[in-house]
């Protein structure tokens, strides 16, 4: 976390720029020459309380990185974020691909680093682990927006049990079936093909435990058919049935499970291991923006 006294070092000078951007935690994983890019491209912007960063309703060109002071991120009427010294402000509506923006404003004195959108996004493309520090920061906030659980269990989705099948379908009739996927639809048929061909098949009677809170959070499941019921620790639970993914958020902020998946009925599932699915994000680029995008709207909502 940056402070005043450290924002105040140089960061009108390449070398001061770099040693900002190495401090934010979510540059983190970026090697150094990626950085140097990013420093390149930054500039210091300082901002009264007050000053408008970002207006809502026009496109998104630049980010801002609080390096000291405090912006607040409203959407639709509705705080997203008040970002201090050390985060962004713009980061998701940009990867959402929103096309109306945010609005950010200095609630005090604010310094920033602008970075243009172009130059964060070639940065994605140049450094699978930023990519993959982003989508495991997006991930623990939306786990932690759903108290824990793989969706709201104020506004559970409607179960649906599927259809039962006695046999494994086939790699052609999966491929089929991920197609249907909107997000795959479009995809890459190379990474659609590595993605279907890294999921099992695997099936539950009823009563048994998909897994139990505390788990190593190493793979996640498409429930093909049955009703799962998942409860965390302090006795918050949501069912989830067919076609929904449980353990994706999980796995990709890299924390332990939340929750215990109990089948309640027969269920026949898919595990997809992480690392094979991060392996395909990072030999398709343009699939794992969409996989960023996805995670973005699910923050703002949408």
């Amino acid at each position: 976390m940056l402070d005043d006294d450290f924002a105040d070092l140089g960061g009108d000078t390449l070398r001061g720029r770099l040693i900002l951007l190495r401090a934010m935690e979510a540059l983190s994983p970026l090697d150094e020459s990626s950085l140097v890019l990013l420093a390149e491209h930054a500039r210091v912007r300082r901002f009264r309380a007050g000053d408008v960063l970002l207006v809502e309703g026009r496109p998104i060109d630049n980010v801002y990185l609080v390096t000291s002071g405090q912006v607040t991120v409203t959407r639709k009427g509705k705080v997203l974020a008040v970002v201090t010294s050390g985060f962004g402000a713009g980061f998701t509506s940009l990867t959402a691909r929103d096309p109306n923006g945010a609005s950010a404003v200095a609630d005090v004195d604010t310094q920033t680093l602008e970075l243009p959108a172009e130059a964060l996004i070639d940065t994605y493309e140049r450094d699978f682990p930023f990519v993959r520090n982003v989508l495991r920061q997006q991930a623990r906030s939306i786990v932690r927006s759903r108290s824990g659980l793989p969706a709201d269990p104020d506004h559970p989705p409607e179960v649906v049990l599927g259809t039962w099948r006695d046999r494994e379908f086939t790699l052609v009739e999966r491929l089929m079936a991920a197609q249907r996927v909107p997000m795959l639809a479009r995809a890459n048929f190379d990474a659609v093909i590595e993605i279907v061909r890294n999921q099992v098949e695997v099936r539950f009677a009823p009563g048994d435990y998909l897994w139990r809170a505390g788990d190593p959070p190493s793979f996640s499941m498409r429930i093909d058919y049955g009703r799962v019921r998942c409860t965390t620790p302090a006795g918050r639970s949501v069912d989830i049935g067919s076609d929904y993914w449980i353990g994706t958020m999980d796995s990709f902020a890299g924390d332990p499970r939340c929750y215990d998946a109990r089948a309640e009925t027969p269920v026949i599932a898919y595990r997809a291991d992480l690392e094979a699915l991060l392996a395909v994000l990072d030999a398709h680029f343009d699939l794992a923006l969409d996989f960023i995008a996805l995670l973005a709207r699910m923050r703002l909502g949408e």
